[in-house]
């Protein structure tokens, strides 16, 4: 083979093999560079960790979460809603919707997640034999169903 033929192809699976690493939330981010930019440190943190809230725009759930498997519209007496549906969501024990209060949506419930947090910023000594890490042999999935209604995230629910 010529040398020229044999750079080409070396350039062409080069850049192959670049695209191919690069993420499908990155890629999807890509397609909304503006509003991307315009969201907050918390709420792109909270993309780029494939999670969503409410409040978010549709278009911040679609670069956190990609096209959902259905979209479905419903008239409610507050007027029309899309339903996003996720199958096989995949989901940690920490959950996936992270809340926070909402004064547009008087009638959700509050929920927080806590974490733990050390009492003191003092060094802890390392433990002589730290616990196991656990292994998850099957994790969670559900079905993730999230209402967007004017464009924004106002309900999202997870059917085990």
């Amino acid at each position: 083979m010529k040398p020229h033929h044999v750079a080409r192809l070396t350039l062409a699976f080069s850049a192959v093999i670049v695209s191919a690493c690069e993420t499908t939330r990155a890629a999807r981010i890509r397609e909304f560079p503006e509003h991307y930019a315009a969201l907050g440190t918390r709420d792109r943190k909270l993309i780029d960790e494939g999670l969503f809230d409410l409040g978010f725009s549709a278009e911040a759930v679609f670069m956190s979460l990609g096209k959902p498997n259905k979209i479905a519209t419903e008239e409610t007496l507050a007027g029309p809603v899309e339903i996003w549906t996720y199958k096989n969501f995949l989901y940690g024990a920490a959950g996936a919707i992270i809340q926070r209060p909402n004064p547009a949506l008087p009638s959700q419930p509050q929920r927080t997640i806590t974490r733990n947090v050390p009492a003191s910023n003092a060094p802890t000594a390392p433990a002589s034999n730290p616990p196991p890490i656990p292994v998850i042999a099957d994790p969670p999935h559900a079905t993730l169903h999230l209402t967007i209604k004017g464009g924004i995230l106002v309900h999202a629910r997870i059917d085990p």
